[in-house]
């Protein structure tokens, strides 16, 4: 009999990449129940069953639970989604992923970079909006909502000119109307960091390099690749680890998942964006892969009987990933209405391959948004970690797959190529 044979589990927003939520409870038994306010979002097309309640209507909701007997809820990747699991934890009274007050630190940047300060960690500078009256910013910066996700309101602005209406573009996409005015870090490398958090005990399982598409594809606030290990793991190790765990801890979260993004500068690394959830790529199938313990089985485990699958202590030291290179290529596009994908069945065959993530159908419309909208494609694959291997998935991808337009040209735009990263990672050929 499996774990949690008969159990009902509601999954709060159904994108692709909650695809492994889905495959996750399935295999431990669950029956699984997908909502979101989309006739055919891509989990539901694998969940026991689906619902057009909108993951934002906690009243919904929790009727919907009482009266079909779910047994818990969880979100994998989606921000507004960690608040609303909070809050219906909350009224019925299941194993909680934090406080209210927890669970707005790491879901706002403003919070989350004062309680950074307080515990030592570096972030990212900032600038207040009497800064901008005064004249005291240095040019660029990035304007940002303080409470959005997926890159939306944010713009990189170069000069006074432009900053007011960047301003009020920011102030449109938050849910509160406050921003953020910070140092612009471009040039710097970013890193994504990920924590399981068992029993108050914070344990690394990620510190990756986030690579974004170029500014003039307007994709250059999302990424087109994430490698983990970082090249700067072993300074992350030594220097900001410690601090991080301290935050965490200090924050009194006790099961969960979190993770930041931070620009390293110099010596240490810059925090500047907090999440309590998974990241929004396919990290967590190579992690599998590579490791052999399913990060999904523990947030499943713990929403369902209060206690985080920590699988024996195989977490700590799991962000090495065994010697193995993990590689999410995002693959991005530019606007227009695609009309044919060429290459995937190919790729998808592909040993090294391990996912293969679309977002869009024929006939669906990309604008030129400049957020996570442009993105179509998420392929994972783990390598062994040497340069070779690496280039040769990427080459196979970006000489495999089109996207083309209703004119038959192709719509991909900064396609990654890690030979002009290779001397920074220096592993051995």
């Amino acid at each position: 009999m499996k774990k949690f044979q008969n159990k009902k589990l509601l999954i709060l927003a159904g994108q692709d990449v909650h695809r492994k939520i889905v495959e996750a409870a399935k295999e431990l038994g669950c029956y699984t129940i997908v909502a979101d306010y989309l006739e055919n979002s891509s989990a539901k097309k694998i969940a026991d069953e689906a619902s057009m309640i909108s993951i934002v209507e906690v009243d919904q909701i929790v009727d919907f639970c009482k009266k079909n007997k779910v047994d818990g809820i969880v979100n994998c990747c989606n921000d507004l989604a960690s608040k609303i699991v909070q809050q219906v934890n909350e009224i019925m009274g299941w194993p909680n992923i934090g406080t209210f007050e927890q669970v707005q630190i790491m879901t706002n940047k403003g919070l989350f970079k004062k309680k950074c300060i307080e515990n030592n960690v570096d972030v990212v500078e900032e600038y207040s909006e009497d800064d901008v009256r005064n004249g005291l910013i240095k040019f660029p910066v990035l304007v940002k909502p303080i409470d959005s996700r997926g890159s939306r309101g944010s713009t990189i602005c170069d000069n006074v000119e432009d900053l007011e209406k960047d301003i009020l573009k920011a102030k449109d996409a938050s849910s509160s109307g406050k921003v953020l005015i910070e140092r612009y870090m471009g040039g710097h490398q970013e890193l994504s960091i990920t924590y399981m958090i068992i029993d108050g005990n914070p344990i690394l399982i990620s510190v990756g390099d986030r690579h974004s598409g170029r500014r003039e594809d307007n994709v250059d606030k999302i990424l087109s690749c994430m490698i983990q290990p970082s090249w700067a793991i072993d300074l992350y190790l030594k220097n900001v680890d410690e601090k991080v765990k301290g935050m965490l801890k200090s924050i009194g979260l006790k099961n969960t998942v979190v993770f930041m993004q931070g620009f390293v500068d110099g010596d240490t690394i810059r925090m500047f964006d907090p999440a309590i959830r998974f990241p929004g790529n396919e990290y967590e199938r190579v992690f599998t892969k590579a490791n052999g313990i399913n990060p999904m089985d523990s947030i499943i485990s713990y929403s369902l009987t209060g206690k985080m699958e920590d699988f024996n202590g195989k977490y700590e030291g799991s962000y090495d990933l065994n010697g193995k290179v993990a590689v999410q290529y995002m693959i991005n596009c530019r606007p227009g209405t695609i009309s044919k994908f060429i290459g995937v069945e190919k790729i998808e065959k592909h040993p090294n391959i391990i996912y293969v993530g679309h977002k869009y159908d024929i006939g669906a419309v990309i604008k030129n948004t400049g957020d996570t909208n442009h993105r179509v494609f998420d392929i994972s694959f783990l390598v062994e970690r040497n340069v070779d291997s690496v280039n040769e998935v990427v080459d196979f991808v970006n000489d495999t797959l089109q996207i083309l337009d209703e004119n038959g040209d192709d719509m991909i735009v900064s396609k990654f190529d890690f030979r002009n990263l290779s001397i920074k990672y220096g592993w051995a050929k």
